[in-house]
């Protein structure tokens, strides 16, 4: 094996479809990179379709040191599920097997690892703070696994996910859990940054808060609408563009454009806190509002500094719009530190690097 502090390391990635597609490029640039692929799905440019054959040879590939790292993508489906009987998944299994063996790649990998000692990270970008069942086969195996969504206190990424672990108390008292929180790692979802992007330079302000998403599957963004439609009759220009079923989104040029003409971008939860447009407001140039997270994160952007948050309780959205829009050349000041800070921390360029560099750290010291 080569010595990953001293050469570029050697990396086989299994690898999915995944929404935040630069992560995903990121690793594929870097590795030997197989496609699980569902049926019907297609290997894209660059990738190997994964199946059962080339199983057998990356396990010999593995046991004779031609990898330094594996880096795979967490699993999309179990294939025991708890509340299903045993003929069900039989079949499910069987007809996995048959039709869609490629699909099976990420329930491989601990036995492709296994004889060896090559460093797995996993990466979960799924919305909740939940690490499924059906990744702990990973999870056993991994030696660090980086979720986007990790939970404040780690004991309650195992909630619910076993007959015992209804209760936290539970879950602590069990020491799988102690070994499998020391192995998780925060990891935010970040932006790919074009390689011509030059910022959106002097930019007049034309509005006070800016908004664009959708908000009907998602209490803190529907409660939090109605404040910021009550600061618009107060007189506050506030920019929104919900979506919906009969309201597509707007373009992306168009969606940074208005971003950079705002004060303030409300980058709200939605189905899970972190959001990709917490990390391109700053790089618009305008200050995003956040409501207080319920995660554990990776290089967090600093209230006061590079964003503001508020509380989900009452009217504090409100409260803390009145105040930031009270004091302009601070929120002028604030935007180039915290395009700063987001750069080199928020980019996938950035989090491959942490992602690859802090697993092989721990592999080497056995640091959490």
């Amino acid at each position: 094996m080569s010595n990953p502090s001293t050469a570029t390391p050697r990396i086989l990635f299994l690898v999915r479809s995944c929404n935040v597609t630069g992560m995903i490029d990121q690793f594929a640039a870097r590795s030997d990179s197989y496609y699980c692929a569902d049926a019907g799905q297609v290997a894209p440019p660059g990738m190997k379709r994964f199946s059962l054959r080339e199983a057998w040879r990356l396990r010999r590939a593995l046991r004779e040191g031609k990898y330094d790292l594996v880096i795979s993508c967490s699993n999309p489906d179990p294939i025991w599920r708890q509340d299903r009987n045993a003929l069900s998944n039989a079949m499910k299994f069987l007809r996995k097997l048959i039709l869609e063996s490629s699909a099976l790649g990420f329930c491989l990998v601990p036995w492709m690892l296994k004889g060896t000692k090559v460093p797995l990270a996993v990466y979960d970008w799924e919305d909740n703070t939940i690490i499924a069942r059906k990744n702990w086969g990973l999870l056993r195996r991994a030696t660090c696994y980086f979720k986007t969504q990790s939970p404040r206190d780690p004991f309650k990424a195992f909630l619910f996910q076993d007959r015992r672990n209804d209760c936290l108390f539970n879950i602590v008292r069990q020491p799988v859990y102690s070994d499998w929180v020391m192995k998780l790692r925060p990891v935010s979802i970040g932006i790919t940054v074009p390689d011509d992007w030059s910022g959106p330079g002097d930019v007049e302000k034309k509005t006070d808060v800016f908004f664009a998403g959708a908000a009907h599957y998602s209490w803190t963004r529907r409660e939090g609408l109605r404040q910021l439609e009550e600061l618009r009759a107060e007189g506050y220009n506030i920019d929104l563009h919900v979506t919906s079923s009969t309201v597509p989104g707007i373009p992306s040029d168009q969606f940074l454009q208005r971003c950079a003409q705002a004060w303030l971008v409300w980058s709200p939860e939605g189905a899970g806190w972190d959001c990709m447009r917490h990390y391109w407001a700053p790089l618009t140039g305008s200050i995003p509002l956040l409501n207080h997270p319920d995660t554990r994160r990776h290089e967090p952007l600093i209230d006061g500094r590079h964003a503001f948050y508020y509380g989900v309780e009452g009217d504090d959205l409100k409260r803390v719009v009145r105040l930031a829009l009270q004091d302009k050349e601070r929120l002028r000041a604030m935007a180039p530190e915290a395009r700063a800070f987001v750069l080199p921390r928020h980019t996938h360029a950035a989090l491959a690097d942490y992602l690859i560099g802090e697993t092989l750290r721990t592999a080497r010291t056995g640091a959490a």
